[in-house]
């Protein structure tokens, strides 16, 4: 019984035995290469995801908060100068 990612190779008695090695080889060779290969995308797939766990991980400041602060800085300051102006006006 094959896995679901082997297949059976069938020969028909038409073809020879050289021709039969030869495929053989050709595919051992084809499956090698795709190990490397899924092994590669393996190790950059673990690449990526710690990657983007430590951007994940990153404190930042988002835009809305920005604002928020931006605003607040803005209001205390023309406050402050509400204030000031009344006290060396009046």
């Amino acid at each position: 019984m094959t896995g679901p990612l082997e297949h059976q190779i069938t020969v028909e008695s038409s073809t020879s035995v050289t021709d039969a090695v030869e495929l053989r080889i050709l595919l051992a060779r084809f499956e090698t290469k795709l190990d490397i290969v899924l092994g590669q995308h393996d190790a950059t797939l673990k690449d990526h995801e710690s990657r983007l766990r430590a951007v994940e991980d990153r404190r930042t400041v988002s835009p809305a908060a920005l604002l928020a602060s931006s605003a607040t800085v803005v209001a205390l300051m023309g406050g402050t100068f509400t204030i000031l102006d009344r006290l060396f006006n009046n």
